[in-house]
Formats: structure tokens, C-alpha cells, sequence
């Protein structure tokens, strides 16, 4: 029922802005995840220099730092742009086509929440899932995205490799 509600609401937000944004808004997620996990070592570093005795939360601290500061200039880009873009002819199928991008944006980062704490070793408990018929869809989005990426982009893969191992050493 929270999947929906959340997806729902991510249709709505669509409509309103739109498929532009939408696809902006989008993009920014994937730049941003694919810029964290990147800069995950160096904002490691950069964190124990400040906080040394919060070794063991260093690398969710950074992720997120990284993450949001990532999401907040690839949408300044993208309003920048839409803002020079003067309004489209499509109307209300760009609203309509908004509204999906917007549920499947809420959708892939409802995903990458559940696979990133999957990866730090925490799991949703299974009576909060068990009734769930979007829980099984919405879980696999985000693995299956990079798994995609990964075909054709290998670094992908390598960089995915990394960020466990860099979770498995600060988290000891």
C-alpha cells in the first residue's frame, strides 16, 4: 500500500512538471547514484579526517552527502534548461507522460533505498513486505537498471565491486 501511495504520488508530481523535468529528475538520480558511488572512497577519506570516531558510519554519511549535492546540481541544470526551452507543443500528453515517469521515478528510487540498505546488511522485515504485490516489481528495479548499464558499460560493474568491498572494510 506505501508503494502505490508512493508511486501515486510520484504520478502526480509528474503531471505537474511534466516529462521534461521528469526525465531530468530521473537522470539526476542515476548521475547522482553512479557520483556517489564513485566519489565514495574520496569522501570516505574526506570524512575521517573530520570525524575520526565515526569509522564505522563514515561511508553512509558520505554516500548521502555526495548523493544529495549530486540530485540538487543536476536538477538546478535541468530547471536552468527548461527554463531557456520554451514550453513544448505536447500539453497534456507531456503532463501524462509526466505522471509515468514520475511513478516510475518514485518506483527506481524506492528500489535503490531498499537495494543500497540491502547492501549496508539491512533488510525490510517480512511482515512488512508479505502482503505486498509492488514490493517483488519495485525491488528489482534498481538491480536490474545497472545490470543493464553494466552490459555495455563495464565500469559499472567494477565501480559496483568497489563500493562493497569499501562497505565491507568501513563497516567492520
Amino acid at each position: 500500500m506505501i508503494l502505490a501511495l508512493a508511486m501515486i504520488y510520484g504520478g502526480y508530481q509528474g503531471y505537474q512538471k511534466g516529462l521534461f523535468l521528469e526525465l531530468v529528475a530521473l537522470a539526476s538520480l542515476v548521475v547522482a547514484l553512479l557520483a556517489a558511488l564513485k566519489l565514495l572512497d574520496w569522501g570516505v577519506a574526506l570524512l575521517q579526517q573530520q570525524f575520526p570516531d565515526l569509522h564505522r558510519f563514515l561511508p553512509y554519511m558520505a554516500f548521502v552527502l555526495l548523493f544529495v549535492a549530486s540530485v540538487f546540481l543536476v536538477n538546478l541544470l535541468g530547471r536552468k534548461l527548461q527554463e531557456s526551452v520554451e514550453k513544448n507543443l505536447l500539453g497534456e500528453a507531456d503532463q501524462v507522460a509526466g505522471a509515468l515517469a514520475g511513478a516510475l521515478k518514485w518506483a527506481f528510487m524506492i528500489s535503490l533505498a531498499l537495494w543500497i540498505s540491502g547492501l549496508f546488511g539491512y533488510e525490510l522485515g517480512v511482515k512488512l513486505v508479505k502482503h505486498s504485490w509492488l514490493y517483488p516489481f519495485v525491488l528489482g528495479i534498481a538491480p536490474a537498471t545497472f545490470e543493464f548499464f553494466a552490459g555495455f558499460m563495464p565500469y559499472i560493474k567494477h565501480l559496483l565491486d568497489t563500493v562493497h568491498d569499501i562497505i565491507s572494510q568501513k563497516t567492520t
